[in-house]
């Protein structure tokens, strides 16, 4: 039987990601490449790390959508299995990343006199490293697995794994994707966990970046100098990302996913959802920093020339 083609699939998601993925390139290259203290410091430092798997995990979900419509089929599909792996592994570091820049900001704004000693560059690599390792020791049978295709309706079809997925934490979009192919009782077990693990996440990070803004209010009262808030403010709309996640898992673990019209959407336009989370970074920092916003567009600038002329007169006597 002969291969199929593999279609992709042109739609308003995949140009809009497509731009995303090349603006967060852009952002990430210029806070790596400017001069600025404030771009060296440890929050920009997690920025950038969790910008890198933000991107990749974006080219990952496209992938694995294009796949789920259309079928890449059999030929490719250790690249596409990877994929899969990676939506769950670039989710996880997206979830500790906005975890670590939460507490980053909390710590600067609460406890100034011990946010140096404990955020030095060396300690924030070591928490991006064991972040990395964690998430993909996580997913680690899932890149092994293979993923199990058959033609039908003139494309390839996705039907499972040769074996079950083993009882991990597997994070928001890997649920959905596997839940078509794992076992049910470990599908079951896995989204008892992931979903846990996501509702702590949201409570904490909720708690946290309240008691921060809190603060933050209350020195801006108290001082006559404006206070920055940006980052405060960043933390703060990526939480609320999260609280939308918190309902999926919550809605899922508790068998409400089909309770009312909100919990049918989300679960519904998980894809999208996925995208929104690995993609507001880069546009809520461009909107709430300004050194970054003067940063991004200093290259379009176009630099004024100075002309001089030079004129000389001659002065004749008659």
């Amino acid at each position: 039987m002969d291969d199929l083609a593999y279609p992709w699939e042109l739609d308003a998601q995949f140009v809009i990601s497509t731009l995303t993925v090349l603006y967060y390139c852009y952002i990430l290259v210029i806070t790596m490449r400017s001069k600025s203290e404030t771009f060296r410091s440890p929050f920009f430092i997690i920025f950038r790390f969790t910008g890198l798997f933000d991107i990749i995990g974006n080219i990952a979900v496209e992938w694995v959508r294009t796949d789920r419509k259309s079928g890449f089929g059999p030929s490719i599909e250790p690249f596409t299995r990877v994929m899969y792996a990676m939506t769950g592994v670039t989710f996880f570091t997206h979830l500790i990343g906005s975890l670590l820049m939460t507490v980053n900001r909390y710590m600067a704004v609460c406890f100034p006199w011990a946010y140096g000693k404990i955020w030095t560059h060396r300690n924030v690599y070591i928490m991006l490293f064991v972040d990395v390792i964690v998430s993909i020791v996580v997913h680690t049978q899932i890149f092994f697995v293979r993923l199990i295709y058959m033609q039908g309706n003139d494309k390839w079809e996705t039907i499972g794994r040769e074996v079950p997925i083993p009882v991990r934490f597997t994070p928001l979009l890997s649920m959905y994707i596997y839940s078509q192919v794992a076992s049910v009782s470990s599908l079951k077990v896995v989204r008892a966990i992931s979903g846990s693990a996501a509702i702590i996440y949201g409570c904490i990070s909720v708690v946290v970046i309240s008691r921060t803004m809190y603060v933050t209010l209350q020195l801006s009262k108290k001082s006559a100098r404006h206070q920055k808030t940006g980052l405060v403010i960043f933390v703060a709309v990526d939480c609320l990302l999260g609280l939308v996640d918190c309902i999926y898992e919550a809605a899922d673990l508790f068998g409400l996913s089909t309770a009312n019209v909100v919990f049918v959407w989300i679960s519904a336009n998980i894809t999208t959802l996925m995208f929104l989370i690995l993609s507001i970074n880069a546009y809520s920092m461009t909107f709430l920093s300004q050194e970054l916003r003067m940063e991004a567009i200093a290259p379009c600038r176009k630099k004024k020339r100075t002309t001089t002329f030079t004129t000389t007169v001659v002065l004749s006597r008659n």
